[in-house]
């Protein structure tokens, strides 16, 4: 019996050690907190250069700047209050191959580098044959030329797109009488995130 009574008590004993010993190695280790991503993708046109013009001389200001006689460059360009977009008028060229150049800064504001997309145009013209042509360059270079690092813009870098309104100067049909050569367009610039990010 006396055997049996140790046995058992040795039992006992033994699962009390595991217990206690399970006990001292499973502790639950609970970490809260809270992550933020402040990371951001923002590319917005921020300034707009003097016009140059050639045969533009009574090019009248856009909405949202005063045309000053005595300056010799007009802005005939305006950016949206969100930074998203440039409203350009050009409202009288004076011959065929005349044309006006508008320097358009853009800058990425965000976090995140950014890869820009070719300009895009909507407006109206007040002549549906209007010959007026547009064309853009960025840094001097036509989109369609870039390289795709040529196409990244890193946070805080800027580009100047140059746009080009000029009237064809094959086209002097009398539908396109400098009377006619009126335009308001607005420009917008797609981007998105670089892939190297």
């Amino acid at each position: 019996m006396k055997k049996q009574n140790i046995v058992i008590i040795a039992v006992i004993a033994l699962v009390l050690v595991l217990a206690v010993g399970y006990a001292l190695f499973s502790e639950t280790l609970t970490i809260s907190g809270t992550a933020t991503a402040t990371a951001s993708l923002d590319v917005q046109f921020t300034a707009v250069g003097d016009d140059e013009a050639q045969g533009g001389s009574t090019l009248t200001a856009a909405v949202g700047y005063t045309h000053v006689a005595t300056n010799p460059t007009h802005k005939i360009a305006t950016i949206s209050q969100d930074g998203k977009a440039v409203v350009i008028r050009v409202n009288k060229l004076d011959y065929p191959g005349a044309y006006v150049e508008i320097p358009v800064t853009v800058t990425n504001v965000g976090s995140l580098t950014a890869t820009l997309g070719a300009a895009t145009l909507t407006g109206t013209f007040t002549s549906a044959e209007s010959p007026i042509i547009v064309s853009y360059t960025y840094d001097g270079v036509a989109y369609s030329s870039l390289t795709t690092s040529q196409k990244e813009l890193a946070p805080n870098a800027s580009k100047t797109i140059i746009v080009h309104v000029e009237w064809d100067p094959n086209n002097n049909t009398t539908t396109a009488e400098p009377a006619n050569l009126d335009a308001q367009f607005t420009i917008t610039l797609p981007y998105n995130q670089s892939a190297n990010q």
